[in-house]
Parts: structure tokens; sequence; C-alpha cells
């Protein structure tokens, strides 16, 4: 996961959810990006490799350490740069417009 500006609330572990953060980028997102709130049933999280930059995280500490299915990890040093590379949509299209209408693509 990357976190960046102007992000309410990315991560809100509530209703006993147990949640497992890894390999995540943290900046610029204000205090309570990791954040437990509007739950009479706290969440927790458990952490590895996290820049969290300045923010603090008010969830309390979880103790999930695994996950019933397989995946990778790309290290919070290479999160950041993988997420603006490759996350959304990457739209291209030319079309032909002459002074009167578009005719469509090339």
């Amino acid at each position: 996961m990357h976190c960046s500006k102007d992000v309410s609330y990315p991560l809100k572990p509530r209703l006993g959810a147990k949640v497992l953060v890894e390999s995540t980028v943290v900046e610029g997102c204000g205090e309570d990006t990791i954040y437990f709130a509007d739950s009479d049933i706290t969440g927790h999280a458990a952490m590895k490799d996290i820049d969290l930059g300045d923010i603090i995280n008010s969830t309390p500490e979880g103790t999930l350490a695994n996950v019933p299915y397989k995946y990778s990890l790309l290290g919070s040093n290479s999160t950041k740069a993988s997420v603006t590379a490759n996350a959304g949509a990457i739209l291209s299209f030319s079309a032909y417009c002459n002074e009167e209408r578009c005719c469509g693509e090339l």
C-alpha cells in the first residue's frame, strides 16, 4: 500500500477486524492514516516493513502473522515507485479532428 496526499483514513480497522499491513509507505496523509474509531469493537493492525513518515498509528497492535494465500512483498523501499508506475488505468487514444468534427481513431 502507498498512501499519498489528500487521503483520509485509508486504514481503519474496526468491528474486530484483524489486518496485516506490509511493505507500506505513508507520506503526507495526516496524523490519522492508521486509525481506530467509529466502532464499539476495536480492530487491530499487525505491521511489518512500514514507513510511517510523520503519522501516528492509533490502532491497537495486532498479532495476525500470515494469511491463507501466497503473495510476494515489494518491500517498503520499492512500494511507492511500483504504485506510482502501475496503479490506475493508463489511457491512450488518438483521433483525427478537422475544423468541423472529430472523425475517430487514425
